[in-house]
């Protein structure tokens, strides 16, 4: 009986390992595509292409052109000047959103809630 107690024990280790081995990518990945979209808006941004940027980003009908450009612009009110380059920190998902906080110009942080179903941004609370 003991033989039969020790491949069970084995068995659901490699079970575990295989499960393991599975979805820890997918675990890894589970925001690429929220991820990517904010890659995408901060290129746009850095390379000065603005109007692009404010359309990727979906504003509400509130959030005006000229507050976008005072947000991200030469003198961004977030990075405190031209936004020269970024870094991805980290993401989580919050249920229909998706919380990416990204370094700007090497020292500034700001987070943004990326909308899952239609990909729109927004300032994080």
């Amino acid at each position: 009986m003991a033989f039969f107690a020790d491949r069970r024990r084995r068995m659901m280790l490699y079970a575990v390992i295989v499960f393991l081995l599975l979805f820890a990518p997918l675990y890894h990945y589970y925001n690429v595509f929220e991820e990517m979209r904010v890659k995408q808006f901060f290129g746009l941004v850095v390379a000065g292409n603005y109007q692009e940027a404010y359309r990727l980003w979906q504003p509400t009908p509130s959030y005006k052109y000229n507050d976008f450009i005072d947000d991200w612009g030469a003198n961004s009110y977030y990075a405190g000047g031209r936004i020269t380059s970024y870094e991805l920190e980290s993401s989580h998902s919050r249920g229909s959103f998706v919380l990416v906080h990204v370094k700007l110009n090497g020292n500034k942080e700001v987070a943004l809630v990326v909308n899952k179903d239609d990909k729109h941004f927004s300032f994080a609370p």
